[in-house]
């Protein structure tokens, strides 16, 4: 039946919701005073928690290390003497979190009161006896979770961010390879037999890296020749068809990320709270170095590596903030014996701290980044094969900021914001001799009988691909707590969108000679720059109860997300 009408955008709602999780602690804590009474100003005037963090070894007041108050997600970062304020806390007992760069990170129990808190922080060194050079467990708001420290990452020596996973409970050890596309994975035995499956693909795709706060998003990655399908083999995608290396229909290529300016990586290997969205098989949240520390330079050389990095944090001066800048370059040959497969990497960051204010103080992170990743497949002069020449380039530019601001308000507690927008240029090329036989050359988009010219029986086949993904992603959301009875209630609200295009040129090649499989199969040219972007919006909101009775500790965790998405075009 014909219908004139437009175009129409349609919308789809999708309703999340999670319950996490019962857990106890051995740990002894006095169970909070029955209290009924709904959530008011006067809830939060129990007490203050406040301190001041030095270093062990000198004594010295510690600047810009961070303070957090675990149950209730809040956030403070310690002034120019080392002191650090939590005002109007309620009643009952907390765990602090006190990090710093290059510094072990501390646990304490405490009470909120008028009493200072004194914490010593001791240098992170692997000389230290109780340094753990493994992944710990935890529990990342309900689910589990591993953490993995700067001492662990550089006890292992890892090259990228795919090796520092191998320390996850249950993960297996391979040698280092930059060969492929090094694909994400949680509860997955992975590629290690060089074969590419389903599973693979469906657990990269569904696992979420997050950076200094923001994800990094793989949705307009079309870097290849058959977008759809899903092949068995050594290629690294799930769609390309060609030699080259591309992570398109997959997650994050973790070969790009360095891992020698990492302070830590936290693995959620459960279900995640709401905010982080778009995943289903998990999270990988990495924090990189930021604020003052000493001129570090890193060397590696084998046979087939040669990595060299740098990196240093700088004090800026009293209310200037802090910057750490590193350099990185990689260079790994596919095997020994032939210098004509070859992988190189140039990553550079900066990263930007400051506080502003000190009554209502709003910590602030600004994050940049640049890196060029080349796979280049040479011809080989003495190779007796049928030659061919491949190579895959990218080169990509990324910028996020985030901050906390600490409102104090009743129902504002904390205002959190991200702001992230990613920009790739994605360059391949394929050349390699011979097709299967004689066979026309089809150029119409229209039914029809049309003269064609026929192929030769050989020739060399030459196709370009070009990917200009752009990823933007922005994120507030608003935490405050309350008291009800025993339990203390963090509850957390919010908004973000997300948006992916590609504004590349797409699949091109010689229309007089289109690329050709062995099989005959060919493709046609396709703009990416035509195809319409992803939109979407999403809110969520999530309550995160916590008790204590005597020795035990009760969480419960509920959430829910609305997402309406827009893009998604369809005609009647």
């Amino acid at each position: 039946m014909e219908n004139n009408e437009p175009a129409l955008i349609r919308q789809r709602s999708i309703l999340f919701f999670a319950l996490l999780t019962l857990s106890a602690s051995t740990t002894t804590f006095a169970a909070t005073p029955t209290n009924t009474k709904p959530l008011t100003e006067r809830s939060f005037q129990n007490g203050d928690i406040r301190g001041i963090i030095t270093e062990k070894s000198t004594g010295k007041a510690l600047k810009g290390a961070t303070v957090q108050i675990r149950e209730l997600g809040l956030y403070a970062k310690t002034d120019e003497n080392g002191r650090f304020t939590f005002d109007r806390t309620p009643s009952g007992q907390y765990t602090l979190v006190v990090s710093y760069l290059g510094m072990l990170t501390v646990e304490q129990t405490v009470t909120a009161s008028k009493q200072p808190i004194a914490i010593a922080l001791a240098e992170n060194s692997i000389a230290l006896a109780d340094v753990v050079v493994v992944g710990q467990e935890n529990r990342k708001e309900g689910a589990t979770s591993t953490i993995i420290n700067r001492k662990a990452i550089e006890h292992m020596q890892a090259t990228n961010l795919g090796e520092v996973l191998q320390l996850l409970p249950g993960g297996m050890t391979t040698n280092p390879s930059f060969t492929n596309v090094n694909k994400t994975g949680i509860r997955n035995v992975g590629n290690s037999d060089q074969t590419n499956r389903s599973s693979d693909y469906m657990s990269s795709l569904g696992t979420s890296l997050i950076i200094n706060g923001a994800p990094t998003s793989n949705n307009a990655n079309l870097q290849s020749l058959g977008s759809a399908a899903i092949l068995n083999g050594t290629s690294g995608s799930s769609g390309s068809i060609g030699s080259f290396s591309t992570s398109q229909g997959l997650g994050a290529d973790m070969r790009q990320y360095t891992a020698d300016n990492v302070e830590s990586v936290e693995v959620i290997r459960g279900i995640a709270g709401v905010e982080y969205g778009d995943m289903t098989s998990g999270a990988i949240i990495v924090q990189t170095k930021a604020g003052k520390e000493d001129l570090q330079i890193k060397g590696r050389i084998n046979p087939k590596l040669t990595q060299f990095w740098a990196g240093q944090g700088f004090d800026l001066g009293k209310n200037k903030g802090t910057l750490f800048v590193d350099l990185d370059y990689t260079r790994a040959n596919d095997k020994q014996t032939s210098a004509y497969a070859a992988y190189n990497r140039v990553t550079g960051s900066a990263q930007y701290s400051k506080t502003f204010g000190q009554e209502k103080p709003l910590y602030t992170n600004t994050y940049f980044s640049f890196g060029s990743n080349l796979d280049n497949v040479k011809i080989d002069p003495d190779a007796n094969a049928v030659p061919q020449l491949n190579k895959s380039q990218e080169y990509s530019y990324r910028f996020s900021t985030n901050g906390k601001w600490k409102v104090n308000k009743a129902l504002a507690r904390q205002l959190n914001y991200t702001v992230s927008l990613n920009y790739s240029l994605q360059k391949s090329y394929m050349e390699n001799a011979g097709t299967a036989g004689i066979s026309a050359v089809g150029s119409s988009y229209t039914d029809g009988t049309f003269e064609a010219p026929y192929l030769p029986a050989s020739y060399i086949n030459k196709a370009w691909v070009e990917g200009k993904p752009i990823n933007l992603f922005a994120k507030i959301s608003d935490e405050f707590y309350a008291k009800t009875g025993l339990f203390t209630h963090r509850v957390l609200v919010g908004t973000d969108y997300r948006m992916d295009a590609n504004s590349g040129n797409g699949k091109t090649f010689d229309p007089n000679f289109p690329y050709r499989t062995n099989n005959l199969n060919g493709y046609r040219a396709r703009a990416y720059k035509d195809i319409p972007a992803l939109n979407q919006l999403g809110a969520y909101a999530e309550d995160r109860m916590t008790a204590r009775f005597g020795k035990r500790e009760l969480a419960i965790q509920a959430g829910v997300e609305l997402l309406p998405l827009s893009g998604d075009r369809f005609e009647k």
